[in-house]
């Protein structure tokens, strides 16, 4: 009398060892396919970080052809519902900026403060190139201002802080986006976010030295600059400056 087959089959008729392969076969495709998806939606929001911080550098260069000069920074440690959010720190047009180092003015600019990640943007401005208009054309600064013995007070940006060498130097102005992880960048909230470490922490820290280099496990921060021949060209053909 002829044995019962011992073969088990799953629904349509295939056997468990052919639907486990097959289910093996899914979850590969599928774990390749979430992959590229990752590194792409990764890569969009590096490139609109990127054009974000495009237009705050002409939004800051068509501030200063208007007014002579580049706005101060906001205070950075406010909340949104405060009323002072987003404005320039300052007092009148008469005098300095209250701080140096916060965030970007974005409701005195009209443009969008926080990055895609939600962190505020942070901006360094040389008191050389945002105080009181002071000559007659209506600029705070002149076409010396920032160069030779002049460049105290300006910005660096180095590729590492051990680096001897810059990347760029005696730059009137400095913004940064703290990336995806958002060490050492301000909230909405007013709060800032802990663990900036390294060269992360050298573009949290109040100083006139920032680092800018390629996306690695421990640094996700981008930064843009403005350059001072490149500004002051600018306001020379505005007629802003002598």
């Amino acid at each position: 009398m002829p044995q019962p087959t011992s073969t088990l089959s799953g629904p349509g008729g295939f056997s468990l060892i052919e639907l486990s392969i097959s289910l093996i076969v899914i979850g590969l495709l599928a774990s390749a396919f979430l992959g590229t998806y990752t590194a792409h939606k990764k890569q969009l929001q590096v490139h609109e970080t990127e054009r974000q911080l495009e237009e705050i550098r002409e939004t800051l260069i068509g501030f200063a052809i208007v007014n002579g000069r580049l706005p101060c920074p906001a205070v950075p440690d406010l909340p949104d519902s405060d009323t002072r959010a987003g404005q320039e720190d300052r007092v009148d047009i008469s005098t300095p900026c209250n701080r140096n180092y916060g965030v970007i003015p974005w409701a005195t600019l009209g443009i969008r403060g926080n990055d895609y990640w939600g962190r505020r943007f942070s901006y360094f401005v040389s008191i050389k190139f945002s105080g009181p208009p002071v000559s007659t054309s209506g600029s705070s600064f002149s076409l010396s201002t920032g160069t030779g013995s002049d460049n105290a007070g300006t910005a660096n940006v180095k590729p590492s802080i051990a680096s001897g060498s810059a990347i760029a130097s005696d730059l009137p102005a400095v913004v940064v986006s703290h990336g995806p992880n958002g060490f050492g960048g301000f909230l909405s909230s007013g709060l800032q976010i802990a663990g900036a470490k390294g060269d992360e922490l050298e573009n949290a820290n109040n100083t006139q030295t920032f680092i800018a280099h390629n996306p690695t496990t421990t640094f996700d921060d981008q930064l843009i600059w403005i350059v001072g021949s490149v500004l002051k060209s600018k306001l020379l053909v505005a007629g802003k400056l002598p």
